[in-house]
């Protein structure tokens, strides 16, 4: 969904995390992860950046350079908001600073009750006492994705639980029933449907926007 610039700025807060790509050309583009600072409403955005990323860029010309932003809003349902621009200047003193104009228009997602969130996770996998390691591809308040890497022999039906970081989030257990195997090069991917739907409460939530976000920066 489009949105104006005017109503870019209410969701924009001092700390947010951004994800960030610059496009130099057709191939050339070079990714980070950033915060907004500030910036002055249909002017211009302010976003750290990191003394890392300008010792890797040292050589490249960063002012006015097409730029994709992405991020997640703290409003109450949370909004996953985009938007493409171009840089105005960089600052690197007292610290990297990075000035972008304000854009025209930009995209606007509110995250739905149900929405299978992409996280990358480590998990253990326990069927009838049989441990495997996995990690999340993406999870819901219904069911969740896994892989696993190690050979195993699960099948649709079997019944399974999931441990992880998470479960001190829920008050819930993550267990259920295998819906889907998918076995390939990288190892078996398999879904799970809860037996009950997760409360998503506000720490569960926040922490699985966190780890969206992460997975999304560093892909």
């Amino acid at each position: 969904m489009s949105s104006p610039a005017s109503e870019l700025f209410p969701l924009l807060k001092p700390g947010m995390k951004l994800s960030v790509v610059l496009e130099f050309g057709p191939k050339d583009s070079f990714s980070f992860s950033s915060q907004y600072i500030g910036g002055k409403a249909n002017l211009y955005l302010i976003i750290d950046f990191p003394a890392k990323v300008k010792e890797r860029l040292i050589m490249r010309k960063v002012n006015n350079t097409r730029i994709v932003i992405r991020g997640v809003s703290d409003t109450k349902d949370g909004d996953i908001i985009a938007f493409q621009s171009s840089t105005l200047a960089l600052i690197n003193n007292p610290t990297g600073l990075l000035f972008i104009r304000s854009p025209q228009h930009f995209a606007r997602k509110p995250i739905r009750e149900h929405e299978r969130y992409k996280i990358d996770v480590d998990a253990t996998i326990d069927f009838a006492g049989q441990k495997f390691s996995a990690h999340f591809v993406d999870f819901s308040v219904s069911g969740c994705a896994l892989l696993i890497k190690d050979p195993n022999e699960l099948e649709e039906k079997h019944k399974v639980t999931v441990i992880s970081e998470l479960d001190e989030l829920c008050q819930s257990e993550f267990s259920g029933q295998v819906t889907s195997v998918a076995k390939s090069k990288v190892g078996t991917k398999i879904g799970i449907r809860f037996n009950e739907e997760i409360e998503l409460n506000d720490k569960l939530r926040s922490k699985l926007l966190e780890e969206a976000f992460n997975a999304n920066s560093s892909s």
